[in-house]
């Protein structure tokens, strides 16, 4: 988990995969937003199972719930994705 003033980064769990798929749905959102999974609420809990934690050495994608500090509620989604740990080198999406 990461702290910042306003926002905390956690692991997605279960939970998360409703909000997920409300904004994967959403044409706009996706526009902005590639690093999504899929809109099968199924498919995106399975992806969720599948989520490596950013210590993991192999991780070439590492997926982020964000969160309100003050109340908890998930406001968004983060991703470090095609992480090159040899070279120094990723991107970040944030939806």
């Amino acid at each position: 988990m990461f702290e910042g003033r306003k926002i905390v980064l956690t692991k997605p769990v279960m939970e998360d995969a409703a909000y997920f798929q409300k904004w994967f749905m959403n044409k706009e959102f996706r526009h902005y937003y590639d690093s999504y999974m899929s809109v099968s609420l199924d498919m995106i809990e399975e992806e969720i199972k599948k989520v490596k934690d950013v210590t993991d050495p192999g991780a070439e994608k590492v997926d982020f719930t964000v969160k309100n500090k003050r109340n908890g509620e998930v406001i968004g989604i983060a991703s470090i994705k095609d992480i090159d740990r040899q070279n120094g080198h990723a991107e970040i999406a944030l939806g």
